[in-house]
């Protein structure tokens, strides 16, 4: 997703072109305690996620990008 809310409105428009069974996001860096956004925003499913900035998030302030992948930019 690059951002739960730069990829919000690119999401609502795949649920409603094609109207998935089950779909999978990643990259979403929603920290633990804004997690109920998916509730909120894909009501009409079941949501489910977990935060790899939680353990980060629990012992720093929360400063630009946590983590840094192999291969990008």
């Amino acid at each position: 997703m690059h951002g739960f809310t730069q990829s919000q409105a690119a999401v609502e428009e795949m649920i409603t072109e094609y109207s998935p069974d089950v779909f999978l996001l990643q990259k979403h860096w929603l920290t633990a305690t804004n997690l109920n956004k998916f509730d909120h925003c894909f009501h009409d499913y079941f949501t489910f996620g977990c935060s790899a900035m939680a353990k980060t998030f629990k012992s720093n302030i929360l400063r630009g990008r946590p983590f840094t992948f192999r291969g990008e930019n």
